[in-house]
This record gives structure tokens, C-alpha cells and sequence, in this order.
């Protein structure tokens, strides 16, 4: 199964990349799961001379399941999303508890699940990456 995992990057601290970073290799590690990675390069930025509109809008659609992160705020996370929800396909959302997931993402998952099969999950709340590794490591197990 491929997965791309969406979360904030640009204006994201610090330790929340290192998180996801670390999350990513986690999750990298199970079984059958193959993680389409950004064009980023760690502690620099975008790699030079990629569209990032481009590579990730292609991950999106390439990928079995989007797993997006909504920690911080983040537009590229939003266009992800949006770009999921228009191509009907697989997409989990997280959010930490307690988080108040802004209305527009849980309208848009509303609004594309009233028009045909349930391809889209409402956001989760989590506490700790290991709630997501547990969720994603029992999706894998499914045939």
C-alpha cells in the first residue's frame, strides 16, 4: 500500500518536522506500506528545481491512501485534502485532541461522501504518533 503522508512543513516547528520525520520511517517500516516521500530535503527546504504543486499533487493521486496530519496550519495540507476529496479515493485525517478541525475540512469529507461510496474517513483525534502507527498498521492488515 502506497502512503502519503501530508502534514506542515513551511511554517511548521521545528521538533513537529522531526516528528513527522520520524513518523514517516516508522511507518516506512511496516510491512506491504511503501511512503511516497516529499521533495524536501531536511533542514534546507524544497529541492531545488522541483514544482512542488507538481510533485505533490501527483503523490496524491498516485497514493492508495493520504494519511493528513493537521497539527498546524498548513495550505498545502488544504490543497492536498481538497485534491483527495475531488478524486473520491482513500484519505484518513488526524488531529490532535482537542483540536477544533476547521469546519470546512469536515464539510468537504460530509460533501464528498453524500455523492457516492464512503471513501472518506472523519478527521481522527489522536494523542501520540503510536495512535496513528496502530490505526494505519490495522488498516494494512486488511485484504
Amino acid at each position: 500500500m502506497k502512503i502519503y503522508l501530508a502534514h506542515a512543513l513551511t511554517n511548521a516547528p521545528e521538533e513537529f518536522r522531526q516528528r513527522m520525520f520520524r513518523l514517516r520511517d516508522t511507518l516506512a517500516s511496516i510491512p506491504n506500506i511503501e511512503i511516497l516521500r516529499f521533495a524536501w530535503i531536511d533542514g534546507v527546504g524544497p529541492k531545488p528545481g522541483v514544482n512542488v504543486y507538481e510533485y505533490d499533487m501527483n503523490c496524491v493521486s498516485e497514493a492508495d491512501l493520504v494519511v493528513a496530519i493537521l497539527d498546524h496550519f498548513s495550505f498545502g495540507v488544504g490543497m492536498e485534502i481538497q485534491k483527495r476529496s475531488q478524486i473520491k479515493r482513500p484519505m484518513l485525517i488526524f488531529a490532535p485532541t482537542g483540536m477544533k478541525v476547521p469546519k470546512i475540512i469536515t464539510d468537504c469529507l460530509v460533501y464528498h461522501n453524500a455523492e457516492g461510496p464512503r471513501m472518506l474517513l472523519d478527521p481522527v483525534t489522536y494523542s501520540s504518533e503510536k495512535d496513528i502507527i496502530d490505526f494505519i498498521k490495522g488498516m494494512s492488515t486488511i485484504k
